[in-house]
């Protein structure tokens, strides 16, 4: 049935239209690991901590200040094309709109 749809509607290229969005949308975690692994291995070597030594609660926030660094600068190179992507997608169906319950108190005052 879905395979009928998108033939139909959009096409055999119907299939590949969001791999390219996909892969750039892959790339704020890319940068974001990259940045946390370079400023990881920065801050052990400023510690002068090795690979095995014991890890101490200083460290863990050390980490979380990493992550923090790093995710925010995922976030800004890579924002612009999760904004653009997101006002690209349009839906193929038209939602519809289902009536709640305050809909059916309206109608059911309005009758009498």
């Amino acid at each position: 049935m879905t395979f009928i749809f998108y033939v139909s509607f959009q096409g055999i290229t119907g299939f590949w239209r969001g791999v390219t969005a996909s892969y750039w949308g892959i790339s704020e975690t890319v940068i974001h690991f990259v940045v946390y692994e370079y400023l990881k291995s920065q801050l052990a070597a400023f510690q002068n901590k090795h690979k095995n030594d014991e890890k101490t609660f200083y460290d863990f926030i050390g980490f979380m200040a990493c992550g923090a660094c790093s995710k925010t600068c995922a976030t800004v190179v890579a924002y612009p094309h999760g904004k653009r992507n997101r006002r690209k997608k349009i839906p193929l169906f038209v939602p519809v709109q289902q009536k709640t319950d305050l809909d059916e108190v309206i109608d059911k005052d309005s009758v009498d």
